[in-house]
């Protein structure tokens, strides 16, 4: 029969009791009178550590091994080289074209400080506070021992690293990178900008050199993502595959954002918001990120969803226009994008109707721009038509990084071809296609193989304008000229007069008196399917 020491039972009923107790009741990162500060110095641990042949009970022993593997919480910090006692920083674009981050005294520059944001696999991105934390640093895909960081845009699996504490509270650097698992961050003791900045470089691990620690100190600013998304409302036809994009802030967090349907059986959502439409009905799809989260309601429906722009209702005209109403565009004259109502041309969209008709039939489409930048959501690339994203394609701009910006080119003289050039449908092109138009029986030709919507362009003494015709509504009519359609009107301030009416109730027809003996010519987008 053995026999068991009373203390040693209870040391173990204590670390059951720890352990069990930290899975239960989790400790708050936020709580500085319980967990140990992620940017305590060296000194502050190694002063707390048990004194020689002092031996901690097993449970300080467990709590200690816990606050070492605890994470590093998301918010700024300064990272602090043990071995020089200088701070990692970043140059500007003017003095150094690769960004390269090196080591500096102290400054108060926010080229010092770093959002450390943690992902879903344990790994952190190394954001530069001085970029508003779009930019990350990264190694290059051939680094090798000796390779230095600089800043990226895009982010890779080259800029991800893990953070390990040392027993003496300072943190290892280490590239996430399978291959680069055996190398750390350090300050370099002979790569030198001008002579004067030491480099940060990667050196094989060495667990007792100094250059190879980093104290993290807080600034005690900490970071939770906010969530944008592209729309709130959808509505698809059934047995298509269409998407909605969210985008976090800061932008490290996209990478975090999970995509779930609350009715799998109406649609299924990946990863990236891209869903398939299975069923007649309605389903949440929701975007979740750090606690954050938004949604877009989808509608599926046996016809291809029409959509709405207005020209001149900047407040409930479609889409999602005041924040690009104030934006001035440059082509001969400086002008404001868009204003409320009609203004006289002094506005860009009080001439837009052919901008929001092509608007309109790219989104019918699920088209997307491949490239560019929209600050309403955050989004880069993979944009969905609106009037706005169509006049950058137009004017071939990559898009304002606020509302105060200033771009340049002509937003409503149309190039379709370039417009429909700069989007895709399921990554397949888009193409333009423009005919005179000698009959009503062509649109309702044209409209069996593009429910999506023909463009119509009417003139009169008035001028020129252009609807979107979305459907023939006795296609069997015995007379050609007696075909009668639905028309989505760019004129229209309200919906009764625009959002897919039949085309005599148009405002077209009854503020503008276009006719049917008006219509002079035809566009159709083509995307392969």
């Amino acid at each position: 029969m053995k026999v068991f020491d009373r203390n040693r039972i209870l040391s173990l009923i204590l670390t059951v009791a720890a352990v069990w107790a930290s899975s239960v009741f989790p400790v708050s990162a936020s709580d500085p009178q319980i967990q140990e500060s992620p940017s305590a110095s060296a000194e502050d641990v190694l002063s707390a550590a048990p004194a020689a042949g002092e031996v901690p009970d097993v449970a300080e022993k467990v709590s200690r091994e816990s606050a070492a593997k605890a994470p590093v919480q998301d918010g700024y910090y300064r990272l602090v080289n043990v071995s020089s006692g200088k701070y990692l920083d970043v140059f500007s674009a003017y003095y150094d074209s690769l960004r390269r981050a090196h080591l500096d005294e102290k400054r108060t520059a926010d080229s010092q400080i770093f959002a450390l944001i943690r992902h879903a696999n344990g790994s952190y991105s190394l954001c530069p506070k001085t970029d508003d934390t779009s930019t990350f640093l990264s190694l290059s895909a051939e680094t090798e021992e000796g390779g230095y960081l600089s800043c990226v845009t895009e982010s890779t699996g080259y800029s991800k690293f893990r953070l390990e504490k040392n027993a003496d509270g300072s943190y290892a650097i280490s590239p996430a990178a399978a291959e680069l698992s055996g190398y750390a961050l350090a300050e370099s003791e002979t790569e030198r900008y001008n002579g004067l900045y030491s480099f940060c470089e990667l050196q094989k691990r060495d667990a007792y050199a100094d250059a190879q620690k980093w104290i993290l100190e807080s600034t005690g600013e900490f970071l939770t993502p906010t969530l944008r998304i592209s729309e709130t409302e959808a509505t698809v036809k059934l047995y298509t595959i269409s998407s909605v994009s969210a985008a976090a802030y800061p932008a490290a967090y996209n990478e975090n954002i999970k995509w779930t349907s609350s009715d799998h059986k109406v649609a299924v959502v990946d990863g990236n918001g891209a869903f398939s439409a299975l069923a007649l009905g309605t389903t949440v799809l929701t975007a979740a990120c750090g606690g954050e989260s938004l949604s877009c309601t989808v509608t599926v429906g046996e016809k291809i969803a029409t959509t709405w722009y207005s020209q001149c209702n900047l407040y409930s005209g479609g889409w999602n226009a005041l924040p690009v109403s104030r934006l001035i565009f440059v082509s001969g004259m400086a002008k404001p994008f868009f204003l409320d109502n009609w203004n006289g041309k002094i506005d860009w969209m009080d001439e837009g109707c052919y901008l929001c008709c092509a608007a309109m039939v790219l989104h019918n489409l699920d088209a997307r721009k491949t490239e560019g930048y929209d600050f309403r959501s955050g989004q880069t690339g993979n944009l969905p038509a609106d009037p706005y994203t169509v006049a950058l394609a137009n004017t071939m701009n990559y898009g304002a990084s606020s509302a105060s910006e200033i771009l340049y080119g002509d937003p409503i003289l149309v190039g379709i071809h370039n417009i429909a050039a700069a989007f895709r449908v399921g990554g397949e092109p888009v193409t333009a296609q423009t005919t005179y138009l000698y009959s009503l029986a062509q649109i309702r030709d044209l409209l069996k193989d593009h429910p999506e919507g023909v463009i119509v362009g009417m003139a009169n003494a008035r001028g020129r304008h252009y609807v979107v015709m979305t459907e023939c509504v006795n296609p069997d009519a015995a007379n050609p000229d007696d075909l009668q359609f639905l028309v989505c009107d760019p004129g229209a301030y309200y919906p009764a007069q625009g959002n897919n009416v039949p085309f005599e109730q148009s405002y077209s027809y009854q503020s503008m008196y276009y006719r049917t003996w008006n219509f002079y010519e035809v566009t159709v987008l083509n995307a392969a399917q």
